[in-house]
């Protein structure tokens, strides 16, 4: 079957393909009626109801993973994802506390503490003398029960310091540190790449090793410039958008 012969019901006016791409949005998609993590009907199924071909179908699903609402599984289906988080940098926060945004909250795995020996780029980063140690806090964000975020951040301190902090986290590191004292953070530096995942990070993440990933390092300061924290994340695109406001300057 080719295309030719299957727009009959559909205007010309924008691609089939697009034309497809919009209505299994709408009809599955954001309304909810397939939940992130559940899979849509099948190919045959979906061909069916919008009367297309499988060629059409597969070029909608495309565009429909490149927006971030789908992700293929090999055997079984295409897989409906959480709507990406948007993370606005002009506001000093973690990625857990914008979980609100798309209105599903965030959850953790696979949280651990740790005092550990910094290696050069941790020590470098928090301007740290050799053989001082750092508090490690590794953990893993899930969005809808899918991991979307791997989480690492070094933090000045010791034991003492790791169990207070431990006492008073559930979701977001940040947002107990600034409530520390021996935690003055005036504000953070960030530093944004692609990167593509090694195969260690690939499997916290349940994806593909060589997959494409945000990679986020970012330094959190005093006032007076002194390193408190050095944070690194591995965010899964689909699930991320990260927004930069840039303003101009006033006219002299």
């Amino acid at each position: 079957m080719t295309d030719t012969t299957e727009t009959s019901h559909w205007p010309r006016r924008r691609p089939l393909a697009d034309k497809v791409r919009d209505a299994i949005a709408a009809d599955l998609i954001l309304n909810g009626a397939v939940s992130p993590g559940e899979f849509l009907p099948s190919e045959a199924e979906l061909c069916e109801r919008y009367s297309i071909s499988r060629v059409t179908l597969r070029s909608s699903m495309r565009s429909l993973q490149d927006l971030g609402l789908l992700r293929p599984r090999h055997g079984v289906g295409w897989m409906v994802l959480s709507r990406p988080l948007t993370e606005n940098f002009e506001r000093l926060g973690s990625f857990t506390s914008y979980s609100a945004h798309p209105g599903k909250p965030l959850s953790l795995a696979d949280v651990s503490f740790a005092i550990s020996s910094p290696n050069d780029d941790v020590a470098s980063s928090l301007g740290l003398a050799p053989g001082n140690n750092v508090i490690e806090v590794n953990r893993i964000a899930l969005h809808g029960g899918i991991r979307t975020a791997k989480l690492v951040d070094y933090i000045r301190g010791d034991e003492t310091t790791m169990a207070s902090i431990q006492r008073e986290f559930e979701f977001s590191l940040i947002e107990v540190l600034l409530e520390m004292p021996e935690f003055p953070i005036a504000y953070s530096d960030a530093q944004v790449e692609p990167a593509i995942l090694d195969e260690p990070i690939a499997q916290e993440l349940d994806v593909a090793p060589g997959s494409i990933a945000t990679h986020l390092s970012s330094v959190t300061y005093d006032d007076n410039g002194r390193a408190l924290t050095y944070g690194l994340a591995w965010l899964l695109p689909e699930h991320y958008r990260l927004v930069v406001r840039r303003r101009p300057y006033p006219l002299r």
